[in-house]
């Protein structure tokens, strides 16, 4: 995922945000060290190495000693690959600390534990890397209703995903009239253009992944919500449906 996701942070840090002393805090959990990597190699490559890269470990509770170890790299953008509650605190203290000109933080940590752990203030000043809520995405309407009626609650992030994939599932299964593995596999790695409730679908052969996948810039709002950055929206041309971020 590190691969997609890493791309879209890069271009808004270099071409939207233009920073160029980025100080990255990064977990060394699985996804997020191969996240700030990757991306420290992109950053590298564009001509602003980070001018600092902290490591911490998930719950470690005490990021003081990293604070300060940012602080003194003198940033523009403090970037944060954590998960939940400790990203939030990093943010929280980063903020305190008056550390950093701005602040970016990874898919990761997209969620209310970061909100609640940055608090709502902290987190509106922050964008944030992740995918659309099923609100945001314009072909998602139908979707949300019907969710909405079922079962008298609002859809998650993940559940318009995991909707289109259970579609492209199905339409596998069809194709290759059986549960076949190797037939049904194929008829995967065929899907082009598949128009689905995220948006239209390519899987990439070689890999299995979403080309083009729909990672956005996030902003939080005052409910602690999270939106689509307008501005990354128009930049990329991504379909907004009409409600946006402020």
């Amino acid at each position: 995922m590190d691969v997609q996701v890493a791309p879209v942070e890069a271009t808004e840090i270099t071409q939207v945000l233009h920073a160029t002393r980025v100080a990255m805090v990064y977990d060394t959990s699985t996804y997020t060290a191969g996240i700030a990597g990757r991306l420290r190699d992109l950053l590298t490559t564009a001509g602003h190495p980070p001018v600092a890269f902290q490591p911490i470990t998930e719950g470690q509770g005490d990021f003081s000693g990293v604070i300060s170890a940012v602080a003194a790299s003198h940033p523009d953008l403090v970037y944060i690959a954590a998960y939940g509650a400790d990203a939030g605190q990093i943010a929280r203290l980063a903020s305190q600390s008056n550390v950093g000109g701005g602040c970016l933080v990874d898919l990761a940590a997209q969620g209310p534990d970061f909100v609640g752990a940055a608090t709502v203030p902290v987190a509106q000043r922050c964008l944030n890397s992740g995918v659309p809520p099923a609100q945001q995405f314009a072909g998602a309407s139908q979707y949300v209703t019907n969710y909405t009626s079922a079962f008298h609650a609002t859809p998650g992030t993940w559940g318009t995903f995991t909707y289109d994939s259970m579609k492209l599932l199905a339409q596998a299964v069809t194709e290759a009239r059986g549960w076949s593995e190797a037939a049904v596999q194929s008829r995967l790695d065929h899907i082009v253009n598949y128009q689905g409730i995220t948006g239209a679908i390519t899987i990439e052969p070689k890999t299995g992944n979403r080309a083009n996948s729909p990672v956005v810039i996030l902003d939080v709002n005052a409910s602690g919500n999270y939106l689509i950055n307008r501005v990354w929206a128009q930049t990329a041309g991504f379909p907004l449906p009409t409600v946006t971020s402020p």
